[in-house]
């Protein structure tokens, strides 16, 4: 699958390596809160400590690595076994595991609609139940020595990647364990998608007080930020590219001149984004929200002009020439995307588009 998001609908499947080959290890980042790496995934999990337990947000990946953090949570705090574990949504760089958790004893805390997505990972999937504490709203566990609160976010308030989603507030750093909805890439402000602005609005419907934002996605070994302050998504939603923004300034020209244009707009988009994703949000906003398939497809080849080795790219490009009636077309594009897929699922995928066994 391909490790894309767009800007309205998110399509989100992370291709993780099979297995950490090196244990976690701990940062006390805050009085009561660690952070917990997994180096070789740059992933990660916060850990709340209280007087006499845990509460682990988020536990990615797989068995093995839940197993993993268990054994060395034991021995960082043999006192102190996992009580709770909460995880942001369905997906595995949030959650990996239902077993070993259930059989150290610990809660998961989680969503009706997450908790459907996730029973596949139990061993008794029709037992998935009996571990689990299902939230609909605020949850708040506080023993007088630290405090955490747990936050429902659902898509019929907020354009978020799943349709329910958890954050997690730890008032004592004032700090917001966020997830995957906003990351900050160290070297410069990304293309403004639905999660950093829904993230922004709950922030500000709730008049949190929130200084520093976790998230559990990304590492600085991965290019990004480790832990981000709230003045940087502030900066972000400034200057980041923002995808209606340039819908709306296609829109505004025919699909001729901006076929003629391509050249300049190469030129200035680069300037802008080291990478394809951002123009790749632009595109799929204008090809799935604004319906404009054409002017989509002329983002997609600006971006393969700029990333003529990115996958993604070619991979887009297929599909909004293939929209737009040009079969041929999106062919050639599909066989570009097939020379730099990595992984046998995009290789099959791909292959699968070009009608290939």
């Amino acid at each position: 699958m391909f490790r894309f998001v767009f800007c309205v609908v998110i399509v989100a499947a992370f291709c993780l390596p099979a297995s950490a080959a090196t244990p976690p290890r701990m940062e006390t980042r805050w009085p009561g809160v660690h952070v917990v790496w997994y180096d070789d995934l740059n992933l990660k999990s916060v850990v709340a400590e209280f007087d006499t337990f845990l509460a682990v947000v988020e536990v990615p990946h797989d068995d093995a690595t839940a197993r993993a953090l268990l054994a060395f949570l034991r021995e960082k705090f043999p006192a102190k076994p996992v009580r709770f574990a909460f995880h942001t949504h369905h997906h595995d760089h949030s959650i990996g595991a239902l077993d070993p958790l259930a059989a150290a004893g610990a809660t998961v805390v989680t969503t009706a609609w997450n908790l459907d997505q996730i029973r596949g990972l139990a061993g008794n999937p029709a037992g998935a139940d009996a571990n689990v504490l299902k939230i609909g709203g605020e949850l708040e566990i506080s023993d007088g020595t630290n405090t955490l609160r747990a936050h429902v976010l659902k898509k019929d308030r907020y354009e978020i990647p799943t349709e329910e989603y958890i954050v997690v507030e730890l008032p004592g750093p004032k700090a917001l364990v966020s997830g995957c909805l906003f990351n900050k890439p160290l070297t410069y402000f990304e293309v403004v998608n639905t999660r950093k602005t829904s993230l922004a609005a709950f922030l500000a419907d709730r008049r949190m007080d929130t200084a520093w934002l976790v998230p559990t996605n990304s590492a600085r070994g991965s290019g990004f930020e480790d832990v981000c302050s709230r003045e940087m998504l502030t900066e972000t939603l400034a200057k980041g590219l923002k995808p209606a923004e340039v819908a709306d300034r296609f829109a505004a020209r025919s699909v001729a001149e901006l076929r003629a244009d391509i050249p300049a707009l190469a030129a200035e988009f680069g300037k802008k984004t080291p990478r394809s994703y951002d123009l790749l949000v632009c595109g799929n906003l204008m090809r799935m929200k604004r319906k404009d398939v054409a002017r989509s497809v002329v983002m997609f080849e600006i971006a393969t002009q700029l990333f003529p080795k990115d996958m993604d790219a070619w991979y887009w490009l297929g599909e909004g020439r293939a929209e737009a009636g040009d079969h041929a077309g999106a062919r050639v594009a599909w066989a570009e995307a097939l020379k730099f897929a990595t992984t046998d699922d995009d290789r099959s995928e791909i292959r699968a588009k070009l009608g290939h066994k």
